[in-house]
């Protein structure tokens, strides 16, 4: 059966931009036709997006998606969209979440980690971005996935987006999951540790948000495995924009 045409809008990660979209939500024989927004999100791209406010950047991100059929967000992406449809939650209905934090509990915590990237886009300012994409790759949070993409950018924009996006200033959206209206779909990969067991706790706190773990997936589930990636997504659509329909 088809995903009757339906708009939607996708946010990259830090490093990443717009067209890392492109091949996402690919139009098919099973889906249909798929209207994607892939807007480049702040100090991203080349030439860089200006950088301007958190606040303003999530009013931004809800005027985008108003009046479309759902939004999906990765890593950073995803950050940025569970805090806009927070903040305007009548723009926003369904929701793909893929490795997403949910940030920290803590206030100590969310200051600490302010204050690493704080320290990371210093050494992004410093060494120059094919010598920090070098070493961002090597961190904990990649470890399993595929070979890293090539970037580009500005340095300099990229280390304000860094900080200005940093989860040290994302509230804990704890309360968030579990209280929204919004349907949503919580991707983890299972090799990317620490994410999947927030996956666990997401399931505990949240047990209307749809929960897969993607097996053989690091924190980039779409670059990783792009067919269980699609297949999880598209079975989502499916139940949320058309529950009285059935695969075929």
């Amino acid at each position: 059966m088809k995903v009757s045409e339906t708009r939607g809008i996708w946010l990259h990660g830090f490093l990443g931009e717009g067209s890392d979209g492109s091949k996402l939500f690919a139009t098919d024989s099973r889906t249909g036709r798929q209207d994607i927004l892939r807007p480049t999100l702040p100090g991203h791209g080349s030439p860089a997006e200006p950088i301007c406010s958190l606040s303003q950047t999530l009013d931004h991100i809800a005027r985008l998606a108003s009046g479309r059929d759902w939004a999906a967000g990765y890593s950073m992406g995803g950050r940025l969209l569970m805090m806009a449809a927070a903040r305007h939650p009548d723009a926003f209905s369904t929701l793909i979440l893929e490795s997403a934090s949910l940030g920290y509990a803590d206030p100590a915590a969310r200051a600490a980690r302010l204050a690493l990237d704080q320290e990371r886009a210093d050494r992004l300012r410093s060494i120059g971005l094919p010598a920090f994409t070098d070493w961002w790759y090597t961190l904990p949070l990649w470890d399993g996935s595929s070979p890293p993409p090539e970037r580009h950018g500005d340095p300099e924009a990229l280390a304000a987006a860094l900080t200005t996006f940093s989860s040290g200033r994302q509230p804990d959206m704890r309360t968030w999951l579990r209280t929204t209206s919004c349907r949503v779909l919580w991707l983890a990969g299972e090799r990317d540790r620490a994410y999947a067991k927030q996956s666990k706790e997401v399931e505990r706190i949240a047990p209307r948000v749809y929960v897969v773990r993607i097996p053989d997936a690091g924190h980039n589930i779409h670059r990783d495995q792009p067919d269980r990636w699609h297949e999880a997504v598209r079975n989502f659509l499916i139940s949320s924009l058309h529950p009285n329909q059935k695969e075929q």
